[in-house]
């Protein structure tokens, strides 16, 4: 078997099957999120969490190619939407969020110190 290596033509499928498979959860996400919505149930609009597809694609994508049947691939691919859309991120309009940070005074001045949140 030969390796895949990291190819201009690998990196473009790839993106292309994330921002297809981003496309298809945030369709579902958009159906459930009516619903609740209508009902009170949801405060936020949802979307998909590209992180989340990124680190299931790139980690299950040889899997997927090295099935012989399309049917086993196509299982895979629909067990990966349901978890996709299961990771769902709330869209929060108009959300500010202030810069963490912690002054320490050096000399005369003082100099920021980098917090890890």
């Amino acid at each position: 078997m030969t390796n895949l290596l990291p190819t201009p033509h690998l990196t473009i499928l790839t993106s292309n099957i994330i921002s297809l498979a981003a496309e298809e959860v945030n369709i579902e996400i958009d159906k459930h999120d009516i619903l609740l919505l209508k009902t009170g149930k949801a405060k936020h609009r949802h979307k998909a969490n590209l992180s989340y597809i990124i680190g299931r694609i790139s980690g299950d994508f040889i899997k997927t190619l090295i099935h012989k049947t399309c049917r086993q691939a196509k299982v895979l691919y629909e067990k990966f939407l349901i978890q996709a859309v299961k990771h769902k991120i709330p869209i929060r309009p108009n959300r500010i969020v202030p810069r963490i940070f912690k002054m320490k005074k050096v000399d005369k001045f003082f100099k920021n110190i980098r917090t890890h949140i």
